[in-house]
């Protein structure tokens, strides 16, 4: 599974989260530096270089981001090191259309969206939901009663509103905010670091030692056959199909499996840990990822095995 590696970017700060800037070709990027700041930088591929167009350097950290819920203005929301979530207009960085300073006792690990709304997942052991369109307090707040702390969320479902859980200790949780009740929990064995609704049938979830799909009726576990000594860092379905999906490692690959939990092919795109990973929504084999090594690769797998 050779990737053609259309651009790589090295950067002056290490991106914890990259994300596709919705109908677009640029990509967002947050991290930290290693002056302890935050940076938010937008690209934009021209050609095979990837050309800065904006940055901004807050005081605090960035740890997330997501563009799940925005609107036609296309927004990103951001979850920082102190617990803050931020709202940025992505052509124009100078400074956060709006903000909630206090959002979290501490960083927020993880976010997520879906039509109006925005989940986030904290070390304080807390999932809060939050409406867009007034950020000053969340709309439900889910606190796990022994306080170990939220490392995933997710969103999902169509005819109910999903949220999926990832703690610290390998317990995943789905919620039903609708039904205002959990459905079920299972657990994993070790830290949840990603979470992705594969479709309305299955629950993906990587930790610290491995991957699983998960059936969204029951909570019944499917463990994938990965290597136990490097970090699974982040899982995502393939948008093209309901019937695939990728794992970016710690070892610096990224692999592709299908549902059945069969390994599809993998590529060794780095020496270091590859910490984010997202698929274009539309552009079919078209991916972005960072690393621990501070670059973020743009590539495509045209033989991807979708057919």
């Amino acid at each position: 599974m050779d990737p053609l590696n259309l651009a790589t970017k090295d950067l002056a700060f290490t991106a914890y989260q990259v994300a596709w800037v919705p109908s677009s070709s640029r990509i967002c990027a947050v991290g930290a530096t290693g002056r302890s700041t935050g940076k938010l930088a937008i690209y934009d591929l021209d050609g095979q270089v990837l050309g800065l167009t904006s940055e901004t350097e807050t005081s605090t950290p960035f740890r997330c981001c997501t563009f799940g819920a925005s609107d036609s203005t296309r927004p990103v929301a951001t979850g920082d090191f102190n617990g803050g979530l931020e709202v940025w207009d992505t052509q124009r960085l100078d400074m956060a259309v709006d903000s909630n300073p206090k959002a979290h006792d501490s960083i927020i690990h993880s976010m997520d969206g879906q039509g109006t709304e925005w989940v986030t997942g904290s070390r304080d052991g807390c999932v809060k939901v939050w409406d867009r369109r007034q950020i000053t307090s969340a709309v439900a707040t889910l606190k796990s009663s022994q306080h170990h702390e939220v490392w995933a969320v997710a969103f999902g479902g169509t005819a109910q509103r999903l949220v999926a859980i990832g703690y610290d200790h390998g317990v995943v949780r789905l919620y039903d905010l609708s039904a205002a009740t959990y459905l079920w929990e299972t657990d994993l064995g070790d830290g949840v670091c990603s979470l992705d609704f594969n479709d309305t049938s299955f629950l993906l979830a990587s930790t610290l030692t491995g991957g699983y799909t998960i059936d969204l009726s029951n909570g019944k576990l499917t463990k994938l056959n990965l290597p136990t000594d490097t970090t699974q860092w982040s899982i995502q379905h393939v948008p093209h199909t309901k019937d695939r999906f990728t794992i970016a490692s710690g070892d610096g690959k990224i692999s592709v499996w299908d549902t059945l939990a069969q390994p599809l092919g993998s590529t060794k795109l780095t020496n270091h840990p590859i910490i984010s990973h997202e698929w274009h929504p539309t552009k079919r084999g078209l991916f972005v990822c960072s690393a621990f090594d501070q670059t973020i690769r743009l590539g495509c797998i045209e033989n991807l095995l979708l057919e």
